[in-house]
């Protein structure tokens, strides 16, 4: 009896202190656990303390990086070309952080305003003066960057002795000529009167002549004995058109290719023509490429045969490059040609397919 109870007592013994045991090892292991959750926090406090740190580090190394000045005049910016470079140089400065814009409103008709424009760059000293201009001005406009030592890159037409991004505007003349060519050949070839007009402003700057002397060439090859006229209304869309009225008057038997040195001017054109009930004895082919003349090409029985596309938001992107290449030091070619194309009812859904009309 009495070993019996001494076993259970002894039993009950042995099992307390197992559980005693056991407890206590949990709550070892319990603190072990607390302490090793203890160090991932403060680790994750650490890193966290750390990525901030390093995100502030960043920020103030941003902050402090030296931005490129440049002043961008752009000529004329009420037109269609002026604008949608403008737009697609500020969606590029917002891509980079290290350019800071000022943009000025230059004027091909004005030269005042180009030779204003390039006295107060003078006093701002910009890292670099982008200056778009085709106005007889551009010469000396060069002349004062180059006594101001201020770097400058041409668009359009070459100021001085600077970098140039430009249109090819021989290569357009010819385009544009070969397109008034082969309508001729296959429409008006068996005609008695035909003429060849330029709506054109050789008096405003190098491009006008180069790209009426591109047009010019190609005609003397293909068809030299046509007669060919100018009217020069300066841009001007109603002084184009009552030029054109006068010269469909003096020629009331006469079937005429017109070539218009830019869209705008080809709608005073186009409207002396309506207004004369002549349409049928146009064509025009033009360059810019607006919205307008486009949905007038699409027209039924439209004169417009097509314009040359300067697709001016693509240029920004080339100028940007060249210009980042000249602020950083790198050699830069005298002249970088810029995209165009010759744009017709054709190719229109190719090359501009925002402006088909369904």
């Amino acid at each position: 009896m009495k070993k019996s109870i001494f076993k259970k007592v002894l039993s009950l013994l042995l099992v307390s202190i197992l559980i005693f045991a056991m407890a206590a090892c949990s709550k070892k292991e319990t603190k072990e656990d607390e302490k090793k959750e203890d160090v991932k926090e403060e680790s994750k406090e650490e890193l966290k303390e750390e990525e901030k740190e390093e995100e502030k580090e960043e920020e103030e190394a941003s902050d402090s990086k030296e931005k490129y000045r440049i002043v961008y005049a752009i000529c004329d910016k009420e037109t269609t070309t002026a604008v949608a470079s403008e737009e697609r140089m500020k969606e590029l400065e917002k891509e980079h952080d290290n350019i800071e814009f000022t943009y000025m409103a230059n004027s091909n008709a004005d030269t005042n305003v180009a030779i204003e424009n390039a006295r107060n760059v003078i006093t701002l000293k910009p890292d670099l003066y982008i200056n778009y201009l085709v106005s007889a001005a551009s010469e000396r406009v060069g002349e004062m960057m180059a006594e101001a030592g201020q770097p400058m890159l041409s668009v359009q037409s070459r100021c001085g002795d600077t970098p140039l991004c430009a249109i090819d505007n021989v290569q357009i003349g010819h385009d544009m000529a070969v397109a008034l060519t082969d309508y001729y050949k296959e429409n008006w070839a068996d005609e008695e009167d035909v003429q060849i007009l330029f709506a054109n402003m050789p008096d405003s700057g190098q491009m006008f002549v180069d790209r009426q002397t591109g047009s010019e060439e190609y005609f003397a090859q293909e068809i030299p004995d046509l007669p060919q006229s100018l009217i020069n209304g300066h841009g001007n869309m109603e002084t184009n058109r009552q030029m054109f009225a006068d010269f469909l008057t003096a020629h009331p038997d006469s079937k005429v290719l017109v070539w218009a040195h830019i869209d705008e001017p080809a709608f005073g054109i186009l409207a002396a023509a309506e207004a004369a009930h002549r349409t049928d004895d146009i064509v025009i082919v033009s360059t810019g490429g607006i919205a307008d003349f486009y949905a007038e090409m699409q027209e039924e029985g439209s004169p417009l045969l097509g314009t040359v596309d300067y697709f001016p938001d693509k240029w920004s992107d080339t100028i940007l490059e060249v210009a980042l290449d000249m602020l950083e030091g790198k050699e830069v070619p005298d002249t970088t040609v810029l995209y165009t194309e010759l744009v017709t009812l054709e190719n229109l859904a190719e090359l501009r397919p925002e402006y088909v009309i369904d």
